[in-house]
């Protein structure tokens, strides 16, 4: 009983094996179109002589049109800012997060004294936190681009 199964289950492969073969032939034979046919040299029917044909212009070359290149916009925001920095960058800053409506621990507006202090550290964690960014206090390209103070080139 054992042997018999094992026989069909064989013969079954093999049918299967030659059935994929022939089915794969089939189609790229199908895939690479039709056959032309062509007659033996002895059968061919003599032609007329055939006419030269007249020598055309060569077609004015002309250069391919150069591939356009994507214009390149490169990104470019005022420099990432820390704790305890100083100068214009921050006053930047701080005028940027009160237009926003960002406020100071105490909801009170940013003082824009150009110091990086901890109210500072404050709205801007508040904006990193809104924005789903990494909320670290530091005023880095992402904060920028969220104030919209980053231009391109």
């Amino acid at each position: 009983m054992i042997r018999t199964k094992r026989f069909i289950s064989i013969a079954a492969l093999a049918l299967c094996c030659t059935l994929t073969y022939f089915a794969f032939a089939a189609n790229t034979a199908l895939a690479a179109g039709p056959v032309p046919q062509q007659t033996p040299p002895a059968q061919q029917k003599p032609s007329a002589p055939q006419k030269t044909p007249a020598p055309q212009k060569p077609p004015a070359q002309q250069k391919p049109p150069a591939p356009k290149k994507p214009p390149t916009h490169q990104l470019v925001c005022p420099a990432t800012l820390h704790y305890n920095d100083r100068g214009n960058d921050v006053k930047k800053l701080q005028a940027a997060l009160n237009r926003q409506g960002y406020k100071d621990p105490h909801n009170r507006p940013l003082a824009v004294n150009g110091v990086f202090d901890n109210a500072t550290v404050a709205a801007v964690k508040n904006l990193e936190a809104k924005h789903h960014l990494k909320v670290d206090g530091v005023a880095g390209s992402s904060v920028w681009q969220v104030l919209g103070q980053c231009t391109t080139r």
